[in-house]
């Protein structure tokens, strides 16, 4: 599954029958049931490109023109993409079922943490961590990029902590993996 599929798996929901729940908004937000597998894989289709367009050019326009007006204008971008997102969501939305299953945060780390082995979680958590790491040296010794070293630690510092807990998850699951195993007869 490549990062784009793994994205947007957080929008859907496995339902019983082979159904599936659509939450636009995640956790925030309620789901609307979709009985149709083609629906269902054409609707996941649609929000993979519209990640693939839209954060590539968020990163662009953030990071590559590198200047805090730059970053002023990601903002802007993201607004607009969220504005269209938004307006596109209920357009879909309003040809299913909407239901009162929430997908509740910690459903959604144990989902994402399935996703990916230990080794893969252990090593973004790292990577994260260094990076919150190279934004405190930035604010310390290039104060005037404050905003860019602001950023970096807070989006950094919150992605930490939800891969902390998809590890947390992670170990879980293997703990009650083994468990199963031993109940069945296995080793």
């Amino acid at each position: 599954m490549g990062f784009f599929d793994n994205i947007t798996s957080k929008s859907f929901k496995k339902a019983e029958k082979g159904h599936w729940i659509f939450y636009p908004w995640g956790s925030l937000g309620k789901g609307y049931m979709i009985y149709v597998e083609g629906t269902y894989r054409k609707l996941r289709n649609k929000i993979i490109i519209w990640h693939i367009i839209l954060l590539p050019l968020l990163s662009f326009v953030s990071f590559a023109l590198g200047s805090s007006g730059a970053i002023f204008l990601g903002f802007f971008v993201f607004g607009l993409g969220f504005c269209i997102y938004a307006l596109w969501v209920n357009r879909q939305c309003k040809k299913f079922i909407p239901i009162n299953v929430e997908l509740t945060t910690s459903e959604r780390i144990s989902n994402k943490a399935h996703e990916y082995s230990l080794s893969d979680l252990w090593f973004f958590e790292i990577i994260l961590i260094l990076f919150i790491i190279a934004g405190f040296y930035l604010l310390l010794v290039k104060p005037q990029k404050w905003l860019i070293a602001l950023v970096a630690i807070i989006l950094c510092g919150l992605s930490a902590i939800i891969f902390a807990k998809m590890i947390k998850s992670k170990k879980r699951q293997g703990k009650e993996n083994g468990k199963k195993g031993q109940h069945r007869g296995q080793p």
